[in-house]
């Protein structure tokens, strides 16, 4: 309501006189602020889709942690929002939705604070327009060819295209099974599930030694500015058994230099994206891509690659796979791993020793960050590992991690939000802003870590953890030394805690077990 002048005289008057006979208000906002938006300058500025099932909202100022991670105080009519995780800087707040649709949305957001619980924001400063999977893509504008055009189907096209030729395929569904044995940017119309709009690859039929897969590379680029490109398109549907087989995209070369944008390979009885190699292979990229609800994994590297160098995986979505949503497998010293603002969610809820994003016998290097994780049940939400032989880990850098829902499979491992096991030491492995309020046995496992002692820097325990620091076994067998060195956890924020004796209770160490190294921290 806007209080015409004559009437804010005559409250004016009215509170004066209240206050000059002895009453008083107490006034929880202070001095100079105001309750609402406009007026106060708080308000929502931006939202944007940041994935096929990520929204990040960003505020004109830091909001209240309790309020931004309430689901309830947002609404997008037509999506479900499942979690909302307050990111690092504070003022932005990315929500996991429903799958999005390629329209506009409107999200309006109610009941949320400043963080200082000066303002709270309000109509018409609540509301923003965004679209759903906002992305377009940058390579290969220009089509050399069209399907169904030029060549009524995308296999022709590619036999016929020369090398570096732009293929564009129309909106549609293809019946199809692809081999792509020529460098080429293959691009369809959007990777939704809407073939009015979107370019979906779904095969529906098998014929007897090309049932593996949906579209077989067999050839790469020859160098970083001279990629294979596939890009916004959806492939879905294939079948299989086992391992690679029923893959929705199988790369079976060692050139490298491949790289896929705005690809959805979802809904496949295999791996969504997988390498069947057995040499190593470099500079794979992988942009706003989405991998869902696929049998096997969302991309998976086998046990029979050395390494990969140059793998980055960027601005993507590994949602519902069965087993997991990355998993790296037996990756050696030479490996260089990126993995930034991703999201997982859902992955290898009933797939024991698995992880939503795992990496297995692992020695390369991995830069891991802006990495939103939503479990639903699996045994861990990150697990690094290496190999029976121990070893030391290689330059390894975890940083804004938000591990969230429920690490709850019990298995060969306590369940846990970030499970790290079998390295002679982690010297080279850091710790910046390890955001965890997820429900486990534990918040972080350290299994069989044996030689130098552990700085895991700076995590925030804010879950329902039985441990938020557990030490122990790999695989809680008798057949691997314990943890017996000593973690330095003074940089970490135990939530809740009072009391040195707080902390305690929620620490398993050597006190619990004479054999496990001690864990020391910083009195609240």
């Amino acid at each position: 309501m806007k209080l015409q002048p004559n009437t804010f005289f005559i409250v004016c008057l009215i509170c004066s006189g209240l206050l000059a006979s002895g009453c008083s208000w107490n006034n929880p906002y202070a001095a100079g602020t105001a309750f609402g938006g406009a007026a106060s300058g708080f308000r929502l500025t931006a939202a944007t889709s940041s994935g096929f099932i990520s929204i990040e909202l960003t505020f004109s100022q830091n909001l209240d942690p309790v309020d931004a991670e309430d689901t309830g105080n947002y609404s997008i009519p037509g999506l479900a929002i499942n979690s909302a995780v307050l990111l690092a800087a504070g003022d932005t707040v990315r929500l996991i939705t429903g799958q999005q649709a390629d329209q506009q949305y409107t999200v309006t957001v109610s009941n949320v604070q400043n963080a200082a619980n000066t303002l709270i924001i309000s109509p018409p400063d609540n509301t923003a327009d965004f679209n759903g999977i906002g992305y377009s893509g940058g390579e290969g504008s220009t089509p050399d060819i069209t399907v169904p055009d030029d060549w009524g189907t995308i296999q022709q096209a590619i036999d016929n295209a020369a090398i570096g030729d732009v293929i564009y395929v129309r909106p549609g569904t293809y019946d199809e099974r692809l081999i792509i044995d020529k460098r080429i940017i293959l691009m369809g119309s959007g990777s939704g599930n809407n073939p009015a709009v979107d370019t979906i690859i779904e095969s529906t039929t098998q014929t007897a030694g090309l049932d593996e897969y949906t579209v077989r590379i067999d050839t790469g680029g020859s160098s970083s500015a001279q990629r294979l490109v596939i890009k916004d398109l959806r492939v879905t549907g294939d079948i299989g058994t086992d391992g690679n087989k029923g893959t929705g995209i199988m790369i079976k070369t060692t050139d490298g230099h491949i790289k896929f944008e705005n690809v959805a390979s979802t809904g496949n009885q295999g791996n969504g994206i997988a390498f069947d190699i057995t040499s190593s292979t470099t500079d794979i990229v992988l942009d706003y891509c989405y991998l869902s609800h696929n049998g096997n994994h969302g991309f998976r590297v086998p046990t029979s690659m050395p390494d990969i160098t140059g793998l980055v995986i960027a601005n993507s979505t590994f949602d519902g796979n069965t087993v997991a949503g990355v998993m790296l497998y037996t990756l050696g010293s030479s490996s260089d791993v990126t993995i930034t603002d991703c999201v997982f969610a859902g992955n290898a809820v009933n797939s024991h020793t698995n992880a939503e994003l795992l990496l297995y016998s692992f020695y390369g290097d991995a830069t891991v960050v802006n990495i939103t994780i939503i479990s639903n049940g699996c045994e861990s939400g990150i697990r690094l590992s290496g190999s029976s032989s121990l070893g030391t880990a290689g330059t390894v850098s975890f940083t804004n991690i938000y591990i969230r829902g429920t690490q709850q499979l019990a298995g060969t491992y306590p369940p846990a939000g970030l499970t790290i096991t079998r390295y002679s030491n982690l010297n080279s492995v850091s710790f910046n802003n390890m955001d965890f309020k997820s429900t486990a046995p534990a918040g972080l496992f350290l299994g069989t870590i044996t030689t130098n002692p552990v700085d895991i820097g700076s995590f925030i325990f804010d879950g329902t953890y039985t441990n938020d620091i557990e030490l122990g076994r790999h695989g809680n067998s008798g057949g691997y030394a314990p943890t017996d060195v000593a973690v330095d956890a003074t940089a970490c924020t135990f939530v809740g805690a009072l009391t040195d004796g707080d902390i305690e209770a929620r620490v398993y160490h050597n006190p619990d077990d004479g054999n496990l190294g001690t864990v020391s921290w910083t009195t609240p």
